[in-house]
């Protein structure tokens, strides 16, 4: 199905700023590294089913799937230390047609196609994939709020990571496969900061949960 990227568009550009510490969304896992006793998150993921997760297209970064295969963690649970699982990554795949996004302050934005998917090396128990959403996604759901949630810092400085958060965040526009969200119209003035890369914008229903968009 086609999925959207989120772009939050604001002063701070970055994690979940102005977010809350989310106990709940076991589905959204933490990118990273876990060496010894050092844990680490630079990016978000979803199960959309038990043995993969979808992210971002850029948090590969400049390295080669080889090194992301052999070092990366995806962590479930509230926050790094509080961990209930960890996952090892078995392959990971960047959409053919990735191209990096580039944005500045007259609002014009190129890229498409962030999108990558990690296979994990076994399912991970007990967790319930989260369902994608299928229809259209046009005009007419401008103004709907949905749920950001992400393991990013907190504000510019690059604090407040490895904790999974959350806001409610409101679709302003929906632009060539964009969603944006500007924080000055979210409540609390919430957006996201780095780190929530990859993390998933849900629709929250009484049933299940459903990515609309990747950060």
């Amino acid at each position: 199905p086609f999925l959207p990227l989120v772009f939050a568009a604001g002063f701070a550009q970055l994690g979940i700023v102005n977010g809350a510490p989310e106990p709940g969304m076991d589905p959204v896992a933490g990118l990273g590294v876990h060496l010894l006793d050092y844990r680490t998150s630079v990016c978000t993921g979803t199960l959309i089913t038990p043995q993969v997760l979808l992210t971002a297209g850029h948090c590969g970064g400049d390295y080669d799937i080889e090194t992301i295969v052999a070092l990366g963690t995806a962590f479930f649970g509230p926050d790094l230390e509080g961990a209930f699982y960890e996952a090892r990554f078995a392959d990971f795949a960047i959409h053919p047609d990735y191209e990096p996004l580039v944005s500045n302050r007259s609002e014009t934005f190129y890229g498409s196609h962030d999108v990558s998917v990690l296979t994990l090396t076994e399912p991970v128990p007990d967790i319930e994939p989260v369902l994608l959403r299928r229809d259209e996604t046009t005009t007419e759901q401008q103004g709907m709020e949905l749920l950001s949630v992400g393991w990013g810092s907190t504000g510019p400085d690059g604090g407040g990571g490895g904790v999974r958060r959350s806001a409610t965040v409101v679709v302003d526009q929906v632009w060539q496969g964009f969603l944006l969200s500007r924080n000055d119209g979210n409540p609390n003035d919430a957006n996201i900061c780095g780190g929530d890369s990859g993390g998933p914008q849900l629709e929250v229903t009484e049933h299940r949960l459903i990515e609309w968009a990747v950060h």
